[in-house]
């Protein structure tokens, strides 16, 4: 049950799913179906009664650790365009990413292609679900290579700075700046990895400290204006960040705020490392003065205070190439002229890749 004051949006509802079983939940607008997936998701925390999975109560288990186990769920936005097929919607859904980040192109690309050579439904259904699955296993041979070739620029007793959750909680797994983190860990170089909080959505003090807590890596989370502080009294030997797009000329847009590293990196001379995979180099693009970036809802800064007030909200920003010390993806590390480097670093994966 969940109650919202007076009103029983869920009231004792008691339901169980069977493994293999597809389940409906039908009833009329209002009737509480969403608040019951919000429930099941963790999005939601019950006003009474429990939610187990496989014996275990996660009642209040919070909704990245619920995905943890498996437990997902998608958000409908129906007739987006009413005149597309349901494939055509989600196609345009990993499109409208692609202003600041890369990194869903090439798999939806790939799967339309699977899905568009398939003879019937089920087919496609069944050569999409191995697709994807091939998907996975590349990403995560990738974010491994990542943080192996990271590791290697990194002195013994590092200490780190990180921006953002470039982990397994953005990737298939391992991650790619956290990758290079979990990498430099497992091969004893690693003393401290600082965790900025990522404002406005905190992804830095939500989801990498969480992963950083649970794998046992000595981590300290930091306000993000805290940074150039940190930097200047020489506790941080190198910065690595993640990467949405990195144009041709090596300029990358990742979270808002990765500039402001860079720079404050530059000035007090601490390498400045972004790790990305390969299908985030986008040679089509120039410069970072090519890459859109996406503004967000001002509620996100304004929500907790500042109510009432204007707010800014870019998503992403543009770091100069000048200030990126070098480039580190899976098939090996760019460094300047990137120009040439990133080239390089496409050609390597060309035959691999078709």
């Amino acid at each position: 049950s969940i109650h919202f004051g007076a009103l029983k949006a869920v009231d004792s509802v008691t339901i169980g799913f069977a493994p293999g079983r597809v389940h409906a939940i039908i009833g009329p607008n209002g009737a509480g179906k969403t608040t019951l997936i919000n429930l099941l998701s963790g999005d939601l925390t019950p006003s009474g009664g429990t939610i187990r999975f496989e014996g275990h109560d996660i009642t209040r288990t919070p909704p990245d650790q619920v995905s943890q186990l498996g437990i997902g769920r998608s958000y409908q936005k129906t007739n987006i365009f009413s005149e597309f097929t349901c494939f055509e919607n989600c196609w345009l859904g990993a499109q409208s990413r692609l202003p600041s980040s890369m990194r869903f192109l090439r798999p939806a690309r790939a799967c339309v292609r699977v899905a568009e050579g398939a003879a019937d439904p089920q087919s496609a259904i069944d050569a999409l679900e191995t697709e994807a699955r091939r998907i996975h296993e590349e990403d995560v041979a990738a974010c491994h290579a990542i943080g192996a070739n990271g590791a290697s620029l990194l002195d013994a007793e590092t200490t780190l700075l990180t921006h953002c959750n470039t982990g397994s909680l953005a990737t298939g797994g391992y991650g790619t700046a956290l990758g290079v983190v979990r990498a430099a860990w497992e091969q004893g170089k690693l003393e401290r990895v600082y965790v900025t909080e990522t404002r406005p959505l905190l992804q830095g003090a939500r989801l990498t400290a969480w992963e950083l807590q649970r794998e046992g890596i000595p981590f300290t989370l930091v306000v993000d204006s805290a940074a150039g502080s940190l930097l200047r009294r020489g506790l941080v030997r190198a910065v690595v960040v993640g990467a949405d797009r990195i144009a041709a000329n090596g300029d990358v847009a990742n979270k808002i705020g990765t500039y402001t590293l860079a720079v404050l990196a530059g000035e007090n001379g601490v390498p400045f490392y972004a790790a990305a995979p390969t299908s985030t180099i986008d040679p089509s693009t120039p410069s970072g003065d090519d890459i859109p970036i996406e503004e967000r809802d001002p509620a996100e800064v304004t929500a907790l205070v500042g109510m009432g007030t204007t707010a800014a909200n870019p998503a992403f920003d543009v770091t100069p190439s000048g200030y990126v010390s070098a480039i580190i993806t899976e098939n090996g590390v760019a460094s300047p002229p990137y120009e040439a480097s990133l080239a390089g670093l496409l050609r390597e994966e060309a035959p691999s890749r078709g």
